[in-house]
């Protein structure tokens, strides 16, 4: 994990994958919602799949990138339980 070709020291790791009919619509709100990340982060879709992938040094970044993502995906804010 510290090797810079595979996650260049980062400790934490996130992927969001959504399979829709409309997955591919939402590329641009995800990356705008990304925007401001504190970590590495990237967006694609393709083929009626969205995958979001992360690399952060704390959880507390990573956490704060899935719930900027969650609400543009499905209309409503991140399940409380995802917050432990």
């Amino acid at each position: 994990m510290s090797r810079g070709a595979i996650a260049d020291g980062a400790r934490v790791i996130g992927t969001i994958l959504m399979i829709a009919a409309d997955a591919e619509d939402k590329l641009a709100g995800v990356r705008e919602a990304l925007g401001a990340s504190q970590i590495r982060i990237a967006a694609s879709a393709w083929n009626g799949m969205l995958a979001v992938r992360c690399l952060g040094h704390d959880s507390e970044a990573v956490h704060r990138a899935v719930a900027s993502v969650v609400p543009v995906l499905t209309g409503s804010r991140m399940p409380r339980v995802w917050a432990t």
